[in-house]
C-alpha cells in the first residue's frame, strides 16, 4: 500500500480557569497546511505545533514558521536582557546578535540552548538560536 500526504491538519486546544468568575475558558485552534514533499511532513507538523503553542499562550508570531522544532518557554531560567545585544538587519528583518562571550548570562543561555532546547527556543516574545560557530547567539522579536 502506498500513499502520498498532500495536506496536514493539526488542531490544539487548552482550557483555562478564570478563578474570579468561577468559569472555564476553552480555546481551540486548527491549522491546515499543504505539504509539497511528503518527506517534510514531520517538519511541518513540528512547526505547526510550535505555532499553535505560541498562539494559545497569547504570543504573537511573524508569518514565518520556524525551520526546525522549537521549544517554547514562558520564561528562561536567567536574564537574557543582561546580555549585550547588537542590532542587525538581514533579509528577513531586524534581529540581534550577542558575542558577549565573557558574560555569565550569555554562557548560561548558550549552555541552556545546547543542553535543553536543541539550539533554539521561543521565550518572552523572542525566537532565540545558536549560530553554527557554537558561541554566538541570535534573537529575533516575534
Amino acid at each position: 500500500m502506498s500513499f502520498k500526504i498532500t495536506k496536514l491538519k493539526i488542531g490544539k486546544g487548552r482550557t483555562v480557569s478564570d478563578e474570579k468568575q468561577g468559569a472555564w475558558n476553552k480555546q481551540y485552534l486548527e491549522v491546515e497546511a499543504t505539504v509539497e514533499d511528503e518527506r517534510d511532513v514531520e517538519q511541518a507538523k513540528n512547526s505547526i505545533e510550535s505555532l499553535l503553542n505560541l498562539w494559545l499562550n497569547g504570543q504573537s508570531v511573524n508569518a514565518q514558521a520556524p525551520e526546525k522544532p522549537v521549544k517554547d518557554l514562558a520564561k528562561l531560567p536567567f536574564d537574557a536582557d543582561k546580555i549585550q545585544w547588537q542590532n542587525r538587519k538581514g533579509e528577513k528583518g531586524e534581529y540581534q546578535v550577542s558575542e558577549d562571550y565573557d558574560n555569565p548570562n550569555h554562557k548560561a543561555l548558550l549552555k541552556f540552548l545546547d543542553d535543553h532546547a536543541g539550539g533554539c527556543v521561543n521565550s518572552g516574545g523572542w525566537f532565540i538560536w545558536v549560530y553554527r560557530n557554537g558561541a554566538t547567539i541570535g534573537r529575533k522579536k516575534r
